[in-house]
């Protein structure tokens, strides 16, 4: 093995066009982290595909096709490798896992999977029998596989190679002067009906004068122009550039996250919104409570509840100490998501992986460019 080893790294990237969600911009995140790090020279697969379609016979068919794709490209380019590192959502370990793990394993490839968002544990148990038997052959198996939520490591705690490695973000640090009151709130996320916007349009509306709620994120199947209408106290301002969050998450208090959506498990927008030292108003859902402490950098309400919103909104925006000690709390917590950090461990097991023997030998040298040959798939 050569002193930098040589990793395929095969996951979804942030494209212009498309709407990008937590898994582009955690993977894309990841990529930079090895780029930063130099350890590693990497060869990118990138899993983003031109055409996205939802709940139909093309979906099935086009994460298919897709992962064929991948495959092909996990046994040619896969042989000049020493490792492959698979990066999905639960439905796409579920298609791809186990093609992509027997491939890497057909060539003698160690394998790592990581599995995006917290539904890894529901989407497996309602998966097909024969679907669900390959994953436990195949990506329960991985050399690597990590998951994303506390919640998730203690569901697969009986799998030998499972670890923690939480939703992490690298922030701009933006200067802020803070405010005294919490009037501003911020939602921003891909706007589907199951991450509660219109619950955050009828909640901004019962909260106290002057308070206001700014939107932005792509237009989903199920959500359009027409829920804004009539909306006295909130602004639709479209989809942001990744290199604007940080600005736009500076201009304002809170940030309002009711998500119920199935797949959600430690969301990056609210560990943004925390290195922005902004306290979140969050539903209490699956893992969402993992990094939201009701009371302490935030406060969690019941899901799909516009009322229970409300009342939260009515609270951190008349109770000024509250919202100073949510803004303190959010400060605090933020330093438990430092991506430096959590890289650093993820590449130490990838060492261990690589050389157990002799793991220490590997020596990381002083930051530099990895190389990066992307082809997309």
């Amino acid at each position: 093995m050569s002193l930098r080893p040589r990793i395929l790294l095969i996951g979804p990237l942030p494209r212009a066009g498309h709407a990008s969600g937590g898994t582009q911009v955690s993977f894309g995140e990841l990529v930079e982290n090895f780029h930063a790090s130099g350890r590693f020279e990497i060869e990118l697969v990138d899993t983003t595909r031109e055409h996205v379609y939802e709940h139909s016979w093309r979906a099935k068919l086009s994460n298919l096709t897709a992962m064929l794709r991948v495959v092909r490209e996990v046994m040619t380019r896969g042989r000049d490798c020493d490792l492959v590192f698979f990066n999905a959502s639960a439905r796409g370990l579920l298609i791809g896992g186990p093609l992509v793990c027997t491939a890497a394993r057909r060539m003698g490839k160690p394998v790592i999977v990581r599995a995006f968002g917290g539904g890894l544990d529901e989407a497996l148990a309602s998966a097909p029998f024969a679907v669900r038997r390959a994953v436990e052959r195949t990506v329960l198996r991985a050399d690597l596989l990590a998951l994303q939520t506390n919640a998730l490591c203690s569901h697969f705690a009986g799998v030998p190679a499972a670890f923690h490695f939480p939703t992490t973000r690298r922030m701009e640090r933006v200067q802020r002067a803070r405010s005294q009151t919490c009037r501003r709130f911020l939602f921003l996320s891909q706007l589907r009906p199951e991450k509660g916007i219109r619950e955050a349009l009828h909640a901004i509306e019962l909260a106290p004068e002057g308070c206001t709620l700014s939107v932005h994120g792509p237009l989903m199947h199920g959500v359009s122009l027409s829920d804004f209408a009539g909306a006295s106290r909130s602004r639709y301002g479209g989809e942001l550039e990744r290199a604007d969050v940080a600005r736009v998450l500076a201009e304002h208090d809170a940030l309002v996250f009711p998500s119920y959506w199935d797949g959600e498990g430690l969301p990056g927008v609210i560990v943004e919104a925390l290195q922005s030292s902004l306290p979140v108003i969050a539903a209490r859902w699956r893992s969402v409570p993992e990094l939201v402490e009701s009371g302490v950098n935030g406060l969690l309400v019941e899901p799909r509840s516009a009322e229970s919103l409300a009342q939260a909104l009515r609270r951190v925006a008349s109770d000024d100490a509250l919202f100073a000690r949510l803004c303190a709390g959010a400060e605090a917590s933020a330093r438990e998501h430092s991506a430096e950090q959590w890289h650093a461990k993820l590449e130490a097991r990838m060492v261990r992986v690589l050389s157990p023997q002799s793991a220490d030998d590997i020596a990381a040298p002083s930051p530099r460019r990895a190389v990066h040959r992307a082809r997309r798939s």
